[in-house]
């Protein structure tokens, strides 16, 4: 007793356990988290050094170059890249996919443990993380005040009142705030009277120190009691800073007062946090790995709603980044998606039954597969996003064809005049083989993808796994519950007119048939010219990694001339936000001027200017429902209106090149060397060369020597006489000029930086350089212009390096023109690039990652033809049969091009993939077909009666899943929701090449079936006579 045959004489039984099913897939569906993307786990384990006031050289000679030597020896580090940037190092470790980074970070943190000997003293510890996509921030925040509120009492609002509560929030990750003016005591001295009284900087800052402790001095007992005792010498007020003595001079003391000015001001102004053309403090809120981003963001937002009773009434929150809209829109989208599918779907089965009952019969697979693949995907741990909704969307129209063969099956049973209960039973029986190697085939083909690795395994798992649970889900409803409920509400209906309508198309097929037959060559000539040309035209088609999408959410980039003023900077950044705000379509604009206060993600993906003359600017469109233009429309208008730069950089980067590369821009070109100004010319040169090329906008060469410096050259043997070192020098010059901590302030729970430095009129020359005085440990002072040299010169802002050499990344975007097409002149013009000895270049950004993803898509597409092979030779028990069925694969290729070409869709990964998927669907109909055709033959029926018979039998099953198939993919082609563009080519492709395929499958196929059979029996004949 076989499956259908024990459902349909356990009923009961069958549909309680149906319900357990559904039941559990609807507690699964309440426990599942939402997300935009599936979670981006890149292998990436980040190193952060930060040591302030250091330029960018002495960053990679100190740091960067011994840190990387000791990552380099971790195992499983398959490539390393740095920044060395004035005040920090970055160094990524990028180890395999699927490694398991909480290992590698400790592998990591265990070699800096043993190389931070060898590194300065005063820097500050290296940090290691892993690199987490899900802790990007989900929200943004712009404040501001109605009354221009002083920007420091109103960042320390937002500190006091807003970042705590919203941090102990669960699934809130961090709250970082930026932007306003933070709280400093700066103590600036005059350099004359220090001068005067023969005191050094390092004096003032060890005095201040001192004077600035709490300490402890165990206890005492006194009694039956016992005291601890502490010895309190925390500054209380600002005004005992001042009155610190320094020491005292005939009897007369010496006050910190006497020789500085102490104030209670603010840290220097290097950044400016701005929303809507205002000056503001920004705050964004990331996730902890792992959690909704829909409930965190609920969370965020109702506190936020009691946080704004109790805050003054002037105070204004704004939203102006919010992920979780980004959500809701993809989930809501392929949501309807998915719906408007199953109601199509219902209606063009009804279309070819014309029987309610029947219909109904079929309609109840669709719910039970999507539900049972929601426990699957629970147990799995994967989120509903927009990958995992694709993949429910993809498969609405083929949950139904297994049900739909065993239905038709049955039917016909009847029609014939079986018993309801044998017709049934019968009409499963004889499919089940069939339409269980029909779903392996599908099956089969997201193996290869569900294994991939890289970038392209991390979008095609969730999906492929989607599409497997639904569709073994749709199986098992085809042979348990269809059977149970056929053999108990199926009957005949009188014929009407539609009925007849199809059985006159039966006898057409019949005649087609019969004359493909006879005219074989003829037949087959023409549908290999029509593939044939089909290959040409799809050269037209251009390519490129991911679809583009039209985003709400956006960013733009500016990075000035160096030695550009913040005030010029913020003052351009100005006429950015009036272009955008100018615009109908825009809602809201923030930005982030100057230099940031980065956090560790900001460093990694890019969030955050890091100087005074760079800034970020985020913006909000209108939904894509509310707006007639695209956001990359949008785009190109802004930038028409914003004034030309002559040595800066202005481009626009959007929100899923941060989750889907890393942070990387689309075209990037590395040029490797050693010596930086030769890496500088070079580059120039090549960046200059790839304006040029048609469909490239937004060219940057981030290797740039225009920052300005004063370097200072001790000369070693005149110091160490003095008993000086050279970080002797360095820590009072920074002290003078940069100012340093040298302790803190509390004040009502507070801590706030004490800073000691020079007075502005002492550090506006070079004279004022020259002419700082130095303690020497023999008791006297010395100045810097005795023991060093002074000269002017210009330093890389930044040193980026790769696999420890020195690289300049050439970046750049497209506008206009496919990826494929840009990427093929980069390589002409690469081809006839002249470069010193030992200088190469190397493609990164989308550049690399698609030539990874053509070889990667190559070999998986032989492994899916070999396998959907194999699945079919073990159904059909022949090596023969499957390759007749394998011809139906190019006959789908000719309705791909086609659709690709009408909607102007490019080559990319989605249609790739649905190109893969397409091979395991389209096969489907010549299974069911030649199955029959088989079953004939074994009866009796002569070969060419048994093909027209078994093709026009057939016709009807075929064209019912292949129309619910492709009717399941309309709402998914024509969705405006989020992420629509990223799913779209994958359903232009099944549609175009299922409406070939299926076509051609019909006409075709028999033709190739008779040939292959007339092979295989020439072949086993001559085998005969050989033996």
């Amino acid at each position: 007793m076989n499956l259908a045959e024990r459902s349909i004489h356990y009923p009961v039984t069958t549909i309680m356990m149906v319900l357990i099913v559904m039941v559990l897939g609807v507690v699964s569906f309440t426990r599942i988290g939402v997300d935009f993307f599936p979670s981006l786990d890149y292998p990436t384990v980040a190193v952060l050094t930060r040591y302030p006031g250091a330029a960018s050289e002495e960053i990679e000679t100190l740091i960067t170059r011994p840190l990387e030597g000791a990552v380099a020896s971790v195992a499983g580090v398959q490539k390393i890249k740095s920044t060395s940037q004035e005040g920090f190092s970055l160094i990524q470790a990028e180890f395999r996919w699927g490694a398991n980074l909480d290992f590698a970070a400790q592998d990591v943190r265990n070699m800096m443990e043993i190389v931070i000997s060898s590194l300065p003293d005063d820097i500050e510890r290296p940090i290691v993380f892993k690199n987490d996509t899900d802790t990007m921030p989900i929200l943004f925040y712009g404040v501001t005040s109605k009354t221009d509120r002083d920007l420091r009492n109103l960042r320390k609002l937002i500190e006091d009142q807003v970042e705590k509560r919203l941090e102990n929030l669960p699934g809130v990750a961090a709250v970082v705030v930026m932007g306003g003016l933070d709280r400093e005591i700066l103590i600036e001295v005059d350099r004359d009277r220090l001068k005067a009284l023969n005191l050094s900087l390092a004096d003032i800052k060890r005095i201040i120190r001192n004077q600035n402790m709490d300490i402890p001095g165990g206890h005492l007992i006194s009694g039956n009691q016992e005291f601890i005792v502490r010895t309190m010498g925390k500054y209380s007020s600002v005004e005992q800073i001042g009155n610190t003595i320094i020491r005292a001079e005939d009897g007369r003391p010496i006050y910190i007062k006497d020789v500085a000015q102490v104030r209670d001001l603010y840290k220097e102004v290097r950044s400016y946090g701005r929303m809507n053309q205002k000056n503001a403090v920004i705050f964004y809120v990331t996730k902890e790995s792992g959690t909704n981003t829909v409930e965190v963001a609920d969370a965020v937002f109702a506190e936020l709603l009691k946080i704004e009773k109790e805050l003054p009434p002037d105070v204004v929150i704004r939203d102006v980044f919010d992920t979780s809209k980004l959500v809701r829109d993809s989930y809501t989208s392929l949501g309807t998606a998915v719906r408007w599918g199953a109601l199509i779907t219902m209606a063009v089965i009804y279309l070819f039954l014309f029987n309610l009952r029947a219909t109904l019969t079929l309609v109840i697979a669709i719910p039970f597969a999507i539900i049972a693949t929601f426990v699957a995907i629970y147990f799995v741990g994967y989120t509903m996003n927009l990958v995992t909704l694709c993949g429910l969307a993809l498969g609405v129209g083929m949950m139904v064809d297994n049900s739909i063969v065993v239905l038709e099956n049955t039917f016909r049973h009847i029609e014939r005049g079986a018993e309801r209960k044998e017709a049934a039973r019968r009409g499963a029986t004889e499919v089940t083989m069939a339409i269980t190697a029909s779903t392996l085939t599908t099956v089969i083909v997201f193996l290869p993808l569900i294994f991939a690795q890289g970038m392209t395994g991390q979008l095609t798992k969730p999906l492929g796994l989607t599409v497997t649970f639904s569709l073994m889900a749709s199986l098992v409803v085809a042979l348990t519950l269809v059977p149970v409920i056929a053999s108990r509400i199926l009957k005949l209906q009188p014929r009407t007119k539609e009925q007849q309508f199809f059985n006159r198309l039966n006898v057409l097929h019949r005649r087609a048939v019969a004359y493909t037959l006879k005219h074989t060559w003829r037949t087959l000539a023409s549908a290999c010219g029509v593939f044939i040309f089909s290959l040409y035209l799809l050269t037209f088609a251009g390519g490129e990694f991911l679809p583009k999408l039209d985003e709400t959410y956006t960013t733009a980039v500016l990075r000035m001339e160096q030695g550009t003023p913040l005030e010029e900077t913020t003052a351009f950044v100005n006429k950015i936000e009036q272009a955008i705000m100018s615009e109908p379509e825009a809602r809201s604009v923030l930005s982030l001027v100057g230099l940031s206060e980065v956090s560790q993600f900001d460093l990694i993906m890019g969030v955050g200017p890091s100087g005074v003359n760079e800034a970020e600017i985020f913006y909000e469109i209108a939904p894509k429902n509310e707006r007639q233009r695209s956001g990359v429309q949008f785009m190109d208008v802004v930038r028409s209106k914003i004034p030309k730069l002559v040595n800066g950089t202005f481009f626009f980067l959007q929100t899923t090149d941060y989750m889907t590369m890393g942070g990387e821009r689309p075209i990037e070109i590395k040029l490797f060397g050693r010596d930086l100004t030769v890496l500088k010319q070079k580059s120039d040169e090549i960046a200059e060369q790839v304006r040029r090329i048609p469909g490239v906008t937004d060219v940057e060469n981030a290797l740039k020597m225009g920052k300005p410096e004063l370097q200072i050259t001790v000369d070693r043997i005149k110091a160490s006489m003095q008993g000086i070192t050279v970080e002797d020098v360095a820590d009072t010059i920074e002290t003078a000029f940069l100012g340093k901590e040298v302790t803190k302030y509390r004040e009502e729970g507070d801590e706030y930086d004490v800073r000691v430095r020079f007075a502005e009129k002492d550090r506006q020359s070079w004279a004022h350089l020259s002419d700082v005085l130095i303690a020497s440990p023999q008791g006297f002072m010395v100045n810097v212009a005795d023991i060093a040299s002074i000269h002017e010169g210009k330093g890389p802002i930044k040193i980026q390096r790769e696999d420890q050499q020195r690289v300049a990344v050439i970046s750049a975007d497209t506008y206009g023109r496919d990826m494929a097409s840009v990427r093929a002149d980069i390589r002409q013009m690469l081809g006839a690039l002249k470069l010193p000895e030992g200088y190469f270049v190397r493609l990164g950004g989308s550049l690399e990652t698609m030539q990874e993803f053509q070889v990667t898509m190559f070999w998986t597409l032989i492994l899916v033809t070999i396998l959907v092979y194999m699945v079919m030779a073990s159904q059909f028990e022949s090596l023969f049969h499957p390759f007749a069925i394998m011809f139906t694969v190019p006959m789908a290729v000719i309705g791909v091009v086609i659709m690709l070409l009408i909607t102007g869709t490019t080559v990319n990964v989605m249609s790739f993939i649905g190109m893969m998927i397409l091979m395991g669907v389209v096969v489907n109909n010549g299974i069911v077909m030649i199955d029959y055709i088989n079953q004939l033959r074994a009866d009796g029926k002569e070969k060419t009666d048994a093909i027209i018979e078994g093709a026009a039998t057939r016709l009807r099953p075929i064209l019912m899943t292949s129309l619910t198939t492709m009717c399941g993919l309309i709402p998914m082609i024509i969705s405006r929701g989020e992420g629509s563009e990223l799913f779209a080519p994958l359903g232009i492709t099944l549609f175009g090449g299922m409406i070939s395929g299926t076509f051609l499958t019909l006409l075709v196929l028999p033709v190739i079936y008779s040939m292959v059979d007339t092979l295989r029996y020439n072949a086993k004949k001559l085998l005969e006579k050989i033996s």
